[in-house]
């Protein structure tokens, strides 16, 4: 998916990682697409969306803008606050997103640990690495 699908309704999920003791896929939110310019979709957080539609104008600094042009599934966005905003255009970007925070560090201390040179080289032809 790529934000040329999106519409002024569609949901999409943006990783809130202040919300401490919850589980990652809990840490995402459910945002609306609730406007447009000639460039970015503009989104809002989905379970404040009767209090942005009452009154739009007070809400301006807390929507994000997700570039109509982005091709991938998941945008790190810029933010206002100092740090980058993952959003997540599909249910499939949160899923990997989950899968990659809880097993990546795994899987690398696995690699890193391994000693039998077959399959290390199988796995570095796997990721593209051209050893000499």
């Amino acid at each position: 998916m790529s934000a040329k699908n999106l519409q002024i309704g569609s949901t999409v999920h943006v990783l809130n990682t202040t919300l401490r003791g919850r589980s990652r896929r809990d840490q995402w939110e459910e945002w609306t697409i609730v406007g447009e310019t000639s460039k970015s979709w503009i989104a809002f957080l989905t379970a404040l969306l009767p209090s942005y539609q009452r009154n739009p104008e007070s809400y301006k600094n807390s929507v994000i803008k997700i570039p109509k042009n982005f091709e991938g599934s998941t945008y790190s966005a810029p933010s206002k606050v100092g740090y980058g905003i993952s959003v997540a255009l599909t249910p499939q970007a949160v899923e990997d997103d989950v899968w990659m925070h809880y097993h990546a560090h795994q899987v690398r201390e696995r690699v890193m640990s391994l000693h039998d040179v077959d399959l290390l080289r199988k796995i570095a032809e796997i990721l593209g690495y051209d050893a000499p």
